[in-house]
This record gives structure tokens, C-alpha cells and sequence, in this order.
């Protein structure tokens, strides 16, 4: 004898329904469902595993090309340090020749308070009037800064009469998180008389005296 039980008033309910439904089916209907949901829910679960693992191996694989182009940033400055100090002293040694002394014989800014680009720089003991300082003539490039750093300038404050404390320096700039963080690095490994970082209209600029103001 079997018995029906009819509920008026009552509401859908999901899974008391699905159950209900389930039992009235023969044995391979309900196996071949509770079977077809457990395949769904483990390939849901898989998709789920890989998106996690992918966005954890793109995070590393991330941070790690973050510190090779920090590192590599702050070898490119230090080298465009070495570059730009030795080239500057050479151009003053080979232009004294009244003994006026090194700082008068460096290479002028043009008296622009913002300096001259770097490959805008001649030396005053050049024969050739339009040759630069880094133009090649003397087997020495212009040394390019790292990706993500505006062009270097060149500034020369020194001035023996008027202003015979001023700086001679050179300066680049950079917005990025990556080249801050170079810079940053780079400036601890320098004294503050050779490295000075700076905040400008939101860019740090990295100054690398070659002399540094004494006052």
C-alpha cells in the first residue's frame, strides 16, 4: 500500500525538492546524477586550484623581475656615475692651463638654473666649437640611464667670484616604484657628498655631485 502527502501553501525548496526527486527516480538515473554533480564539483574545484596557482607563480614570478631591474638599475647608475665624474675632471685637467685651478675649468651650464642635458655639454678645450663632451670624439658616449629615468642634466653652480661655494652636479629623475626603490638603494651605498635624493613635483631626482656645494 502506498501512501501521497500533498502540502498546500508551502514554498519551492531546492534541495528538499532535488531529494524528493532523486528518490522517485530508479537507482542508475539517481547514481548517474549524484555522480554527474560530484565531476562538476571537482572540475570547479580545479579551476579554482589552477587560477590560484597561477596568480601565486605570476606574483613571484612578478616580484622576482622587480628586483633584476632594481638591480640592474642601480649597476646602470653607479656606472653612469663613474662615467660622467671621470669625464667632467678629465675635460677640467685638459682646460687648465692658467692654473686657475680644476672647479674654474670645469664645463659650463650656460647659466640655465635647471643646467644643460648632459649631451648638450662641450668642453671649453675643444678645437671643435660644436664637438660635446659626450658626443664619441673623445671614444666616451653619452651614458644612457636606466629604463624608467629622464635624460641626465648637467649643472655647474661654481662660480670663483660669485659664487665660489655653488655645486657642480649631474641629475636625472624617476616616477616609477621599481627606479625609486634602485635610487634608494643606490644613495645608501654613496655618502650624502656624492648621492642626494631629492622629491620634485613628484619625481625623485638622484643628484650625483661631482663637487658638492661647501656651504
Amino acid at each position: 500500500m502506498r501512501y501521497f502527502f500533498r502540502r498546500k501553501g508551502d514554498g519551492l525548496h531546492p534541495l528538499r525538492d532535488l531529494f524528493h526527486t532523486l528518490m522517485t527516480k530508479s537507482w542508475p538515473a539517481t547514481v548517474a546524477v549524484v555522480f554527474g554533480l560530484y565531476v562538476v564539483f571537482n572540475v570547479l574545484f580545479a579551476l579554482l586550484l589552477l587560477g590560484i596557482v597561477a596568480a601565486v607563480v605570476g606574483r613571484m614570478n612578478s616580484e622576482q623581475q622587480n628586483a633584476e631591474f632594481i638591480d640592474r638599475a642601480q649597476q646602470t647608475l653607479r656606472a653612469n656615475l663613474q662615467v660622467i665624474r671621470s669625464q667632467v675632471l678629465l675635460c677640467a685637467v685638459a682646460d687648465n692651463n692658467d692654473n686657475t685651478g680644476l672647479l674654474a675649468a670645469l664645463p659650463s651650464s650656460g647659466g640655465k638654473p635647471e643646467g644643460l642635458l648632459l649631451s648638450e655639454v662641450a668642453c671649453p678645450s675643444a678645437t671643435d666649437a660644436n664637438a660635446k663632451l659626450f658626443d664619441g670624439t673623445g671614444t666616451v658616449f653619452l651614458p644612457k640611464p636606466p629604463a624608467g629615468f629622464q635624460p641626465w642634466y648637467y649643472l655647474n653652480q661654481y662660480d670663483s667670484k660669485n659664487s665660489p661655494s655653488g655645486a657642480v652636479l649631474a641629475y636625472t629623475s624617476t616616477t616609477s616604484p621599481e627606479g625609486r626603490a634602485a635610487a634608494n638603494r643606490l644613495a645608501r651605498s654613496y655618502g650624502t657628498d656624492e648621492v642626494e635624493l631629492q622629491m620634485a613635483s613628484g619625481a625623485l631626482k638622484i643628484v650625483f655631485y661631482i663637487r658638492k656645494s661647501a656651504g
